[in-house]
């Protein structure tokens, strides 16, 4: 056994190295797209009229009875459920004799259902969906669906070979697939026709973000031996989009597996009305080592200049194929293969169904290919990882061996994506350990937000529960992901294939995706039970814990003062300029935030203005993060000191002003009330005044008068955020006696 591990490993690396790059030649297929609008298509549809269900069990996989449960394992396996070997250690908590995930972590604030089976007509399936600015996208063999971001049905309802009717696709349509892509901001929608042999593989294009009737797509179709490739039927298509190119991942079949091919499409030239394909046929080699179900990730980074695309191996269980694809020039290069060792990997268990429904017969968890990838960025950290997942068999610890006993979620983390050896930075299971527990977790996908917080989506059930759709979440500063989560229970029983084939359908997509408004939220598309014999894509929006605020520094601020606040707390977030939602303040009426300064998930500064006429006191603040959650602290505002200043002249009086008194009296604009009163002696140069004041900005009166010696003069005064200036007083002088009066009395004070 040892000398036939030692073989297997010898031939892992030499085949790799036999593994060149390959530059591809581009084909134009087509230049000039067909177009439709939405309302256009629609309106095919209510032609088409409605369509009577008809079970039909989907891709070509099931009828030639594909099977990768016979492969052998990597002699280099990772033992144990994750890796760091320690990464489900932390947080587990020992509840007497039962170790137990703390969570879940996560809130669901939008759920809603999608395309079913009573008007798809398939079996499975393929759940699949994303979500723009303002829309949502669902499709599913057999049913596409718009909606907006809560769950409202829009525009697009349609059955998918209407929605492709434009390329007449022949014998039908199969496998959707639905990206949509930020740095274009264009829905991509792909699906295969399902022609005996070289069938084509269809795309619709949008003009824009939003589905609205007057959404235009573009159609484009080509066939799956596009460039010389060996004649069959392509199918389970992968997509992926990127800065420069759209691909597709094919698993191609010709009366038996053949091989897997993958199509790169220049994104510039099919912008602007022409598909030009770049065919990469085989990219398994002779031998079998090479990447099964092959998929190409969607990446937002403008800066991308290589596409990263995976599969599980097909020669072996626990390793991971992958190889890029550079773009220079307009030319694609498919790069070398390279290999990934993971922990131990087997094919899924299906899921019993119910003995009180059926005494044969399970749950498909279809095998061990993955789900869904796609490249994402820590914004805390600047680290690019691609994510993946896919169902294996496991013990109730995670750890797949001698011991199976149910179908588990497993999920990889894979850095350097650009260049060099793409390595293995972190991987875990999703495994609920009781006896009684949901063992079945299944299809999975993952996705990590710009937080570094991860979300798996999945079906789950056991034999007493049809599927539902769940999930578990990792925090950034977690080792560990939660224990399962149930987030919308299966109903009842599904049998829905009687008779035949013993494993009833289910998947065979799941998608999870970062939410391109924010870079917070994490969208799901996952499959579930939603009555007795029935199917249905559920959409759910799930989001990270909500911030905290800890500390103001300062905590105060003055009316009219203009001061930074460094707020402290967790969970703190703002995506890059690039993203429309962002981190925001509130400090209430009459303050100003001028500009927010996002520093670290811990802390953000704040700008802020103090109106003058805010109101004095505690108060609190709110913290709003881009995906909506809140959080509060406390601030105070102080009275804030205002300049009054001005000068005077002093009619009728020639002496000296420095032992001069004056009284300065606020009062009411309105009722002439009497707010406040200041003393002071002497003048400044030029007759000049100034004192200082706490009254809050608004309209007064300004009263001055001398003491023995002046009439008093009052005059409106406007106190704005810093006071009031430019004061000009005339006092006349002669009253002595201090009535505010020139007469007898003042006389004879000055006569004696």
């Amino acid at each position: 056994m040892k000398k036939t591990g030692i073989i297997i490993a010898a031939l892992l690396a030499t085949v790799n190295m036999a593994f060149a790059d390959i530059v591809g030649k581009a084909v134009t297929v087509q230049t000039k797209p067909i177009i439709r609008t939405s309302d256009q298509l629609m309106a095919n549809e209510r032609a088409y009229g409605p369509k009577l269900p008809i079970r039909k069990i989907k891709d070509f996989e099931t009828e030639h009875e594909f099977d990768r449960s016979h492969l052998r394992q990597n002699p280099n396996a990772i033992p144990g459920p994750s890796w760091p070997s320690n990464l489900n250690d932390v947080p587990i908590i020992n509840n007497g004799n039962t170790k137990i995930h703390r969570g879940p972590l996560f809130s669901v604030p939008v759920s809603f259902g999608g395309p079913q089976s009573s008007e798809s007509g398939f079996v499975p399936p393929d759940s699949d969906g994303d979500v723009s600015l303002s829309s949502v996208i669902v499709a599913a063999n057999g049913r596409i669906k718009s909606y907006n971001r809560t769950g409202t049905l829009g525009t697009l309802n349609l059955d998918t070979s209407v929605f492709f009717g434009p390329l007449t696709p022949v014998g039908g349509t199969s496998d959707p697939r639905v990206v949509f892509d930020r740095l274009s901001q264009r829905w991509y929608v792909e699906i295969l026709d399902l022609a005996s042999t070289n069938n084509r593989l269809l795309l619709a294009v949008s003009n824009g973000e939003a589905i609205t009737g007057s959404t235009v797509w573009s159609f484009f179709a080509f066939a799956q031996n596009v460039g010389g490739g060996a004649s069959g039927f392509a199918d389970y298509a992968t997509l992926g989009v990127d800065a420069n190119g759209v691909y597709i991942g094919t698993n191609r079949f010709s009366g038996s597996f053949a091989n897997c091919d993958l199509f790169a499409i220049n994104k510039a030239s099919l912008l602007g009305g022409s598909l030009v394909v770049t065919a990469f046929h085989n990219v398994i080699a002779g031998t079998g080592t090479g990447m099964f179900t092959p998929w190409p990730c969607s990446n937002d980074d403008p800066a991308a200049t290589s596409a990263f695309v995976v599969g599980v191996d097909n020669a072996v269980f626990s390793l991971l194929s992958y190889r890029r694809v550079a773009f220079a020039a307009g030319v694609f290069t498919l790069g070398a293969n390279g290999t990934i060792n993971v922990n131990t990997t087997s094919v899924p268990f299906t899921m019993p169904i119910p003995t009180s429904v059926s005494t044969t017969g399970s749950v498909d968890s279809l095998d061990d290919r993955l789900f869904y990838a796609r490249v994402f960025t820590n914004r805390l950290t600047g680290a690019i990882t691609v994510h993946t997942a896919h169902g294996i068999s496991t013990d109730a610890t995670g750890t797949s061996g001698a011991g199976n006993n149910r179908a588990s979620a497993r999920w990889y983390n894979i850095g350097n994506v650009y260049s060099g050896t793409a390595t293995l930075t972190a991987s875990g299971t999703v495994v609920d350990p009781a006896a009684s527990g949901f063992q079945y977790c299944t299809i999975p996908s993952t996705a990590m937000n710009g937080q570094g917080h991860q979300f798996i989506g999945f079906s789950m059930g056991n034999a007493a529960n049809s599927p539902g759709v769940a999930g578990s979440y990792r925090l950034s500063t977690d080792p560990s992901v939660t224990a399962p989560t149930l987030i919308t229970a299966g109903a009842n029983y599904y049998n829905l294939q009687s008779g035949t084939p013993t494993g009833k359908r289910w998947g065979d997509y799941s998608f999870t995706m970062v939410d391109p408004r924010d870079m917070m939220s994490i969208w799901s598309f996952q499959e579930y039970c939603n009555s007795n014999n029935s199917w249905q894509v559920r959409a759910i929006k799930v989001l990270a814990p909500a911030p905290t605020v800890a500390t103001l520094t300062p905590n105060n601020g003055t009316q009219g003062q203009t001061l930074n606040v460094v707020v402290a707390g967790t969970g703190i977030f703002d995506p890059d300029a690039t993203y429309p939602d962002h981190l925001a303040f509130s400090f209430g009426a009459n303050i100003t935030v001028n500009s927010v300064t996002w520093n670290s998930a811990t802390q953000a500064t704040v700008n802020v203005t103090v109106g003058a006429s805010a109101a004095t006191g505690a108060r609190s603040i709110t913290l709003t993060n881009p995906d909506g959650q809140t959080a509060t602290g406390s601030f105070t505002v102080n009275l804030g000191v205002k300049t009054v200043s001005g000068s005077m002249s002093l009619f009728g009086y020639t002496g000296p002003i420095t032992g001069l008194q004056f009284i300065y009296e606020i009062r009411d604009s309105g009722t002439n009330a009497l707010i406040e009163t200041q003393t002071l002696t002497g003048l400044g140069a030029g007759n000049t005044f100034s004192f200082n004041t706490s009254q809050p900005a608004g309209s007064y009166k300004l009263r001055i008068r001398g003491i023995n010696r002046f009439l008093a003069s009052s005059l409106p005064m406007t106190l704005s955020a810093t006071g009031a200036t430019g004061l000009t007083y005339s006092l006349l002088n002669g009253d002595a006696s201090a009535d505010n009066i020139v007469g007898v009395a003042d006389f004879n004070l000055l006569r004696g």
